[in-house]
């Protein structure tokens, strides 16, 4: 069922892609796409397999707890 899934979330990120890239005229906004796609698709995918993964604000807290510490804001 997870392959189904994730097969549906390639035929999202493809259309995405697709409709996109034709409309960006610049080469810089078309290589945008490709990698703000790629990558958001690749994070859908991973947590998809692997549901326990840490989210973004754990990885954000662990990078900033020692600073936040440091400055006396805990």
């Amino acid at each position: 069922m997870k392959w189904m899934a994730a097969a549906g979330l390639c035929l999202i990120a493809g259309l995405i892609i697709w409709g996109e890239y034709k409309a960006a005229k610049e080469q810089r906004s078309r290589l945008a796409i490709l990698v703000i796609t790629a990558s958001a698709f690749v994070l859908a995918v991973t947590l998809l397999i692997n549901p326990e993964l840490p989210g973004p604000t754990e990885f954000m807290n662990l990078m900033f707890d020692g600073l936040s510490k440091r400055f006396g804001l805990q």
